[in-house]
């Protein structure tokens, strides 16, 4: 069940994935080089927002 209590609901892969394609999908990132520093750094400036906020959420609420 997604959480909305944040604003962001945050769904399980598996309910909207079917298993052979969510199989692949971990597969293809069990295999995939790892993230370079600025790729890293990327990601952080994107959705360190909304991991920040959902933390919070859940510590407060």
């Amino acid at each position: 069940m997604p959480d909305t209590r944040s604003g962001t609901a945050i769904t399980d892969p598996a309910s909207v994935l079917t298993p052979a394609v969510l199989q692949a999908a971990r597969n293809a990132a069990a295999t995939a080089p790892p993230f370079t520093t600025a790729q890293r750094d990327r990601l952080s400036c994107i959705f360190g927002p909304t991991v920040r906020r959902v933390h919070l959420n859940k510590a407060v609420g």
